[in-house]
């Protein structure tokens, strides 16, 4: 019954933990895109106004 206990604790844990990751590393994702896109904007509107 105790290594239930303890099992059931660690997975809680883990599942704590990976859930804050996964929240930290969205912004990231999202920043790199915005960052892609402004890129490709910024290049158009160079060729555009040659």
């Amino acid at each position: 019954m105790q290594r239930s206990d303890q099992t059931d604790k660690q997975l809680a844990d883990h599942e704590a933990r990976l859930d804050a990751l996964e929240r930290a590393r969205w912004p990231l994702a999202g920043v790199a895109a915005l960052t892609a896109s402004a890129g490709v904007l910024v290049a158009v509107w160079e060729l555009a106004f040659r």
